[in-house]
């Protein structure tokens, strides 16, 4: 498992992580997040420049249409709220290289409330990268 502590102006360089950052390069990260009980949380997130998001194997959000929208990717571009069980829940997350960077920001409550990311970390337990294809 790999651990950053990271927050919305320290994104995830995955480019230096997968082997270099061309356009169009995807990863896929996954996470288990435990919560005691059932509930919603939001997150925030930013990439460079697209991502899609799954929370047990439903989507809760994406930007494979439109990308980011702003550049470096913060925790503070994209807030969405997903509903977790109560136990262990599967979080997923789909990321396509842009043409400056290849980056992912991403945090809870906490990490959008202290944007250095300094309390909390971001664990991800497993980055596949998946073969470039044509389209997002």
């Amino acid at each position: 498992m790999s651990c950053w502590r990271r927050g919305g102006r320290s994104p995830v360089a995955l480019g230096a992580l997968c082997g270099g950052k061309e356009v169009g390069k995807t990863v896929c990260l996954l996470a288990t997040l435990d919560a005691e009980k059932e509930g919603e949380v939001r997150f925030g997130a930013g990439a460079d420049w697209w991502m899609k998001w799954w929370v047990n194997g439903e989507a809760v959000y994406d930007t494979l249409q439109e990308g980011n929208g702003a550049w470096p990717p913060s925790v503070l571009h994209h807030v969405f709220t997903a509903r977790l069980k109560a136990g262990r829940n599967l979080l997923a997350v789909k990321v396509v290289s842009g043409s400056g960077s290849f980056a992912l920001a991403a945090g809870g409550p906490q990490e959008r409330r202290d944007e250095r990311g300094r309390k909390n970390a971001i664990c991800v337990e497993r980055i596949v990268v998946v073969k470039s294809a044509a389209g997002r």
